[in-house]
């Protein structure tokens, strides 16, 4: 009996506070804006999971939009490892994100609190994910980051978008003819 309650605990213990991250993205600040091709959105997406950040198995990814811009590209995201949220009305997908989850409870199981725009909105939630003890970073897409929420996090990443695509059109760019 002593046995399978330490089994528990050790098992239990592997799942707390290991090195996984709580991301929340705002796609359409990342892609500049709603009205973008879908392909651009699922582009976007493509290079934040592979290039900007290195998603492991039970990363939480919460992506947000205006209902307008879900109801476009979800089906083009839908392979994709994340939970969607949307919310219409000024900053609808900012406040989506804010109130998605608890804070504390995410930071008990999850090492980093990762935002994936640069709306000042998430200044304050930001800083408390740092109260809690976690890591803060900041991906920043197309448009300026505020600078209270680049002050708030401890590391940044800027995502080479380069300009949208097209729709219904290629777009090719140095790095994927090198590639």
């Amino acid at each position: 009996m002593g046995t399978h309650s330490k089994t528990h605990s050790a098992r239990r213990d592997s799942f707390e506070r290991v090195d996984r991250k709580f991301i929340k993205c705002d796609i359409e600040n990342l892609a500049g804006g709603p009205l973008q091709p879908v392909e651009e959105y699922a582009r976007v997406m493509r290079i934040l999971l592979r290039d900007s950040i290195r998603v492991r198995p039970g990363d939480l990814i919460v992506v947000a939009s205006s209902r307008f811009v879900a109801k476009r590209i979800m089906p083009a995201l839908a392979g994709f490892p994340l939970q969607w949220r949307w919310q219409d009305g000024p900053d609808g997908a900012d406040h989506a994100l804010l109130d998605f989850s608890d804070l504390a409870h995410e930071a008990r199981r999850r090492s980093t609190f990762v935002i994936a725009s640069g709306d000042g909105i998430f200044t304050e939630q930001t800083e408390r994910a740092r109260e809690l003890g976690m890591s803060t970073h900041q991906i920043i897409g197309r448009g300026r980051p505020s600078r209270r929420l680049w002050n708030a996090c401890q590391t940044h990443t800027t995502m080479r978008l380069g300009a949208p695509a097209a729709s219904g059109m290629a777009t090719v760019t140095p790095e994927a003819v090198a590639a």
